[in-house]
């Protein structure tokens, strides 16, 4: 095994690994704010935030994953006379070219699953952030 594969297991390895502790655990997140109308200076604020939030952000990395399993399941990679046509022309077939031959077999439905999921992943993190 190359260095790189190994670089790229071991950060598929911590990726996976991240996972939101059993229990309710709490830290202190202390924040400051400049009041323009104060000549005195800064606002000091503390606020108690479970450790759940701070390790269920980065969760949202796994998503990768998603993409791996539509690489594996599709037509174009599973197919055997795609693939020797592909080898015969020199394609890679990674999750770039199977999302660019998607967008142009149905680009409507590859947007609107992207937007939903988009708009879905960014409504839970506003509203894991701001509790």
């Amino acid at each position: 095994m190359t260095l790189q594969r190994l670089g790229q297991l071991g950060l598929e390895l911590l990726v996976c690994s991240i996972h939101p502790i059993p229990g309710s655990y709490y830290f202190t997140w202390t924040t400051t704010v400049r009041v323009r109308s104060d000549p005195l200076g800064d606002t000091v604020s503390s606020v108690e935030v479970p450790v759940d939030v701070l390790l269920s952000l980065p969760m949202f990395l796994r998503l990768y994953l998603i993409c791996r399993v539509m690489l594996l399941h599709s037509k174009l990679f599973t197919d055997a006379s795609s693939r020797s046509i592909g080898a015969l022309n020199r394609i890679n077939f990674n999750t770039r070219f199977v999302l660019k031959t998607l967008m142009t077999i149905c680009p409507g439905t590859v947007l609107l699953v992207f937007m939903v999921s988009l708009w879905l992943i960014a409504s839970w993190l506003l509203r894991a952030c701001e509790r």
